[in-house]
């Protein structure tokens, strides 16, 4: 089984847990992550939208990753006609956040110097990780095997939702 952190409350209330699990595909660990449940919430691949929530999660890739060594799979990649076209193209977030800015554009953005770059070629590296080099920022990348595991986001505040139920006695 997949070295596994415990679920982990972030900056947003959401809860992270990060999964060590080398030789995976993006699209293994985008269902993987989809898959997992956190008091009964779907996690998705990790979204990430301020500093604040960039720098905690680097923190979780760090205690997770011996030697602090160890890029893992978050949730962006390049969709439609853009992936063949330009490396810096159509990011999308997975969960419907909408697109991902490159450095210097409007909105959080934090790509390592040099990224996206589709090393291989064009359209090579259409999906996003986190620690590459261990390095804090964002690379795009494929299916080279730099990568060893994934962080799933829970969109939830982990406490359970409660309804009260009150009686009002008729006779009275």
């Amino acid at each position: 089984l997949p070295a596994s952190r415990a679920q982990v409350e972030g900056p947003n209330g959401h809860f992270y847990q990060v999964i060590m699990e080398p030789s995976l595909t993006w699209p293994q660990a985008h269902a993987r992550a989809a898959a997992a449940d956190f008091n009964g919430v779907r996690g998705h691949l990790a979204t990430i939208t301020s500093q604040e929530e960039d720098a905690f999660i680097e923190s979780l890739r760090q205690q997770a990753a011996p030697g602090g060594y160890g890029a893992l799979w978050i949730g962006g990649s390049q969709i439609g006609t853009a992936v063949a076209s330009s490396p810096t193209q159509g990011w999308q977030w997975v969960n419907g956040e909408g697109a991902i800015p490159m450095n210097g554009q409007e909105g959080y953005a934090n790509w390592q110097a040099g990224e996206p770059n589709d090393y291989n070629g064009p359209g090579s590296e259409n999906y996003l990780s986190t620690g590459h080099f261990n390095q804090f920022g964002w690379n795009d990348e494929g299916y080279s095997g730099q990568v060893f595991g994934f962080v799933v986001e829970f969109p939830t505040s982990g406490v359970a939702s409660t309804v009260a139920v009150v009686a009002a006695d008729p006779i009275a």
